[in-house]
Parts: C-alpha cells; structure tokens; sequence
C-alpha cells in the first residue's frame, strides 16, 4: 500500500545539505494539497529495529511514538 503522494505540480529531490526536499515545478494554489504522509505508528524499539532509510522518513506522533 502507497502511504505518500506528492502533487504533479512538484518533484522531490535531494538538496546539497538538507537531504531530501519537496520544489514546485508549477504554481500551487493556496489551500491546494501538495503532499500527504501516511504509515502507521510504532514505539521505539520497532523504530529502532528498521532499516536507517526508514527511521530517516520517520515522523514522531508522540513521546515514544
């Protein structure tokens, strides 16, 4: 299952200190949608089991989330 999407009016791509980043390509209206994240949460110790590619695109919901 695709838990992310990212607009057609934008790419993503790594930037030279930052990582990775979202840039529009085309305008983007106000209130307009551009990216959605989607997963489902862990605790620390599964977090720290993953892959660091993972633990890297890994947003915190909580204090141990």
């Amino acid at each position: 299952m695709n838990t992310q999407w990212l607009t057609a009016k934008a790419v993503a791509r790594l930037t030279e200190d930052r990582g990775e980043g979202a840039f529009a390509i085309a305008p983007i209206g106000r209130g307009e949608t551009v990216a959605v994240f989607g997963g489902y949460p862990v605790s620390r110790a599964p977090l720290d089991a993953l892959p660091e590619e993972r633990r890297r695109r890994s947003i915190q919901i909580d204090c141990d989330l």
